[in-house]
């Protein structure tokens, strides 16, 4: 049968199909079923015993149905101590165990071994370790992925390693190269303060080096200083083909006086880079910050990029009597040299005023805009924010607000946030939805708009006003028009908008 309906409406049609009922539907239609199939298994997620997704992928999961899946992420949890890899080779140990047990009688992590064997068009994979993980398990599960990989890792084309730095050489010692590799997210952190880290991040700038003829993007996490990154950003050549590249990293090291090599990095590629994302973590006490002009004169703020489309700034919020006029100038100032490439902006962890959410827009405010996606922290959502970008930003295709409260009218004198559990909080709000009554923004391009808040908001379900008021938009929060206009609750999906 010809499949004439859209995908997503034979997905629609699907969800109404009993469980029990599934596997019947091979001979009524052949089609259908794979569809179904390939849709229900693509992604697959395995973390612990008690985890809901985790015990549904052992109840249902097959080697027929794993040639199915299309992304995998697992942890360790389920592993277990299958044997001690000190005596008996993993792989040697795993076959043995399969191959001379009864099914009945494998245990969850033989049985996984063997159904991640038949997984053989997995285009991405994430292997992670909580920080609490316990290290023997992880060192099993990078040792059984190492094993399994090397002979499945043909269609792989998106890597994440989620795992310290003590498990590295589990993971990528005697991994062949994966030839459809084009994305790698790695994490550089340590268990053990004793633990010596040149050798594994030599491991991982090798393992870079052997894939950079078709890497195109690259994310480099370095959740805490306890990790010095100098010697793999030193460590790693020209990657021809990058595209893409998102830095976490924390704020101390980031200093003129810690040659990370990162700025270096970043010089090396700054012709081939298209999207960057900065983000700042592991911050020290509010009186040891950087002021604003210090922290824009750190090497990785200096470094030009011209050919930028797309940028992410995750900042922080100062405290105290730090003046915001300097860093909204510092920010105009980074700004400026790429506003007539950039497409897509993005800043978070700061929450912007009106007024200086109006001076950001000024860099990008000219008679040939290319900014078409913007995503912003602000104070207040009110009805002289929307005024603002859609005269400011009329091509503007996809807005994203993560907003602390609800006003009708914002000046910008008032940063004070009104809306947690407040009692006038409904009343705001109210009032923001019939003060957008009387607003129609008919001729700005926006197609995607998306709002969100940590906090409560009350009567979000008189919205309606703010959807009449926007008549080009066709999804709000990924939600139909129809969809968000019958919402009740706004939920806290602030996360994610980044």
């Amino acid at each position: 049968m010809a499949l004439a309906l859209p995908f997503d409406i034979w997905c629609l049609i699907a969800k109404f199909i009993p469980q029990a009922e599934l596997l019947k539907l091979y001979s009524v239609n052949s089609a259908l079923f794979n569809l179904v199939m390939n849709q229900q298994y693509r992604d697959v997620r395995i973390y612990h015993n008690g985890d809901e997704n985790t015990r549904r992928y052992f109840k249902t999961m097959s080697p027929v149905i794993a040639t199915r899946v299309r992304s995998l992420i697992i942890h360790p949890h389920v592993f277990g101590e299958i044997a001690n890899p000190k005596k008996k080779s993993l792989a040697k140990m795993l076959w043995s165990y399969i191959r001379f047990r009864p099914a009945s009688k494998l245990s969850k992590s033989a049985t996984l071994l063997r159904h991640i064997s038949c997984m053989t068009e997995v285009t991405s994979l994430t292997i992670g370790c909580y920080p609490w993980d316990d290290f023997l398990s992880n060192n099993l599960t990078t040792s059984f992925f190492t094993t399994i990989w090397s002979g499945q890792g043909y269609h792989l084309r998106n890597l994440s390693l989620d795992i310290p730095l003590e498990a590295y050489s589990n993971a990528l010692v005697g991994v062949p190269p994966l030839e459809s590799l084009e994305g790698l997210s790695i994490t550089l952190r340590i268990l053990f303060p004793h633990t010596k880290p040149e050798k594994p991040i030599s491991l991982i700038a090798a393992f870079i080096t052997r894939h950079s003829r078709t890497l195109l993007s690259l994310s480099v996490d370095t959740p805490q200083a306890k990790v010095d990154p100098s010697y793999f950003f030193h460590a790693l050549g020209r990657l021809p083909h990058l595209r893409i590249l998102s830095i976490n990293h924390p704020l101390d090291c980031l200093r003129p006086e810690y040659p990370t090599g990162i700025d270096s990095f970043l010089t090396k590629h700054a012709d081939l880079l298209r999207q960057l994302s900065i983000r700042i973590c592991d911050l020290p006490a509010n009186d040891l910050l950087p002021s604003p002009d210090e922290l824009f004169s750190f090497p990785i703020f200096l470094v030009q990029l011209p050919r930028l489309t797309s940028l992410e700034l995750g900042l922080f919020q100062w405290a105290g009597a730090v003046p915001r006029t300097s860093l909204i100038g510092n920010l105009l100032k980074y700004l400026h040299p790429m506003r007539k490439m950039l497409s897509r902006v993005v800043l978070c962890n700061y929450v912007l005023t009106i007024l200086e959410l109006k001076s950001v827009i000024s860099v990008f405010d000219s008679t040939e805009p290319t900014l078409r996606s913007l995503v912003v922290n602000v104070h207040f959502l009110s009805c002289d924010l929307f005024d603002l970008v859609s005269g400011r930003l009329p091509g503007l295709h996809d807005l994203k607000l993560i907003f602390e409260a609800i006003r009708s009218r914002d000046n910008g004198a008032s940063t004070e946030g009104q809306n947690r559990f407040h009692v006038q909080s409904q009343v705001r709000t109210s009032l923001f939805f019939l003060d957008m009554a009387s607003r129609v923004y008919p001729d700005w391009a926006l197609r995607h708009l998306a709002l969100s808040t940590p906090y409560t908001i009350g009567k979000w379900d008189e919205c309606g006003p703010l959807v009449d008021a926007l008549p080009s938009v066709i999804s709000f929060n990924g939600l139909s028009r129809e969809e968000f206009a019958n919402l009740k609750v706004l939920e806290n999906n602030f996360m994610s908008l980044l």
